[in-house]
């Protein structure tokens, strides 16, 4: 029945840095456990603590490889296919840095890949257009795959 469904929330949060966004979202650990995906590496325990935040029921992230992500994904489609309530939330603060983590080691292979075919002039500080268009479809895919699951999404 329809009824019997529950509704999961997919949320952005968007500002200048500063204004509060990580606080908000690691926020919804108070409702159940929260898997944070900390790709600022910007949460502090104490002063969350400090903001009433339930810091016990964060598990949090902070392997922002395209590989080691995909497997979280996995892991939390698993998890919460076993026990639904073993995950209240998932938040991926932030998607815009989780760019420059994934865009690293594209360009680092693109590099090789240039060198392999004899072109010695590229260098890892040129970001070229199909490197982002790598990244773009990596993160695709993440957000694609996490607003599936069965559980409220939060992105910073």
């Amino acid at each position: 029945m329809l009824t019997d469904l529950q509704d999961f929330y997919r949320v952005q949060y968007y500002g200048d840095p500063g204004l509060g966004k990580s606080t908000a979202i690691a926020r919804a650990a108070n409702n159940g456990p929260l898997i944070y995906i900390d790709a600022e590496k910007g949460l502090k325990p104490k002063a969350l603590k400090q903001r009433g935040v339930d810091v016990g029921n964060i598990e949090i992230h902070r392997d922002i490889r395209w590989q080691a992500l995909d497997e979280l994904r996995i892991d939390l489609a698993e998890r919460l296919a076993s026990d639904p309530k073993s995950v209240y939330a998932v938040a991926w603060d932030t998607a815009t840095k989780t760019q420059d983590h994934f865009l690293d080691p594209v360009v680092k292979e693109s590099v090789r890949k240039s060198v392999r075919k004899g072109n010695a002039d590229r260098t890892e500080f040129e970001i070229h257009l199909e490197d982002r268009g790598v990244v773009s479809a990596q993160i695709q895919k993440l957000w694609f795959h996490l607003h599936a699951l069965d559980c409220h999404v939060i992105v910073g």
